[in-house]
């Protein structure tokens, strides 16, 4: 199930269609959060797919928030 929300989320970024692209991130993020928790190396990488995509939507707030979680969780490692 993992495997295909990604795979989805690499056609519609291929495609310029970066808000359904987040949608599959973020249910892929609360996927690995409830069998994983937050603090694990998969959770770190959507974080930083995330903030990708809002900063090629110029939405830099938002794309600071994901990256500073991605940086946070990261330093727990």
């Amino acid at each position: 199930m993992l495997k295909g929300f990604n795979d989805l989320r690499i056609i519609y970024h291929r495609q310029g269609k970066l808000e359904e692209a987040a949608k599959c991130i973020n249910q892929v993020l609360k996927i690995n959060i409830k069998l994983l928790g937050e603090n694990n190396l998969s959770v770190v990488l959507l974080y930083r797919k995330l903030a990708q995509i809002y900063k090629a939507q110029g939405n830099s707030k938002k794309a600071a928030e994901y990256a500073k979680k991605a940086r946070s969780i990261k330093l727990k490692l």
